[in-house]
């Protein structure tokens, strides 16, 4: 189930869930998507967070998925289980692209995989793009801060 809006195109969760799996590099690019859960009382949400942690000591890190909804609550949930509190993401293109060519039924176990790691290896880096380039801003603002510093002496 599809639906096109300006936003981005809603997809059933499950087909993202398939997807995205437990790499953190096929969740980051749905950080700012919007989701509707599958508890209307919760209101549509955002997922405004991915990580991969531990939730605390002894326990083996996993991918985390972190939404805030309408109704202010704010839940983090492990990947594999996310598809069960939820029913739609709306996805930006590129990762609709992703879906819908991983999720060919003519695709075999092995192909998917294949097609999957191709997807997070292009969004991991645009990842690494986009962070060396927050790296470089962060270092001309702190010349720029350092400069106006060594003014005022």
């Amino acid at each position: 189930m599809r639906e096109n809006t300006e936003n981005g195109t809603w997809v059933d969760a499950e087909a993202f869930a398939r997807f995205a799996g437990d790499d953190l590099r096929c969740w980051r690019p749905a950080i700012g998507c919007a989701v509707m859960p599958a508890d209307v009382r919760w209101g549509v949400g955002v997922i405004d967070a991915v990580l991969w942690a531990s939730p605390c000591k002894g326990v083996e890190a996993f991918v985390q998925v972190r939404s805030r909804y309408d109704s202010e609550w704010s839940v983090t949930s492990r990947a594999e289980t996310w598809v069960l509190h939820h029913r739609r993401i709306r996805v930006p293109d590129a990762l609709l692209e992703a879906i819908t060519a991983c999720d060919d039924a003519g695709l075999s176990a092995d192909e998917r995989m294949h097609c999957r790691e191709r997807y997070a290896t292009r969004f991991q880096e645009q990842h690494d793009r986009r962070m060396l380039g927050r790296a470089a801003e962060l270092q001309r603002a702190a010349r720029g801060n350092q400069m106006s510093d060594d003014a005022s002496r």
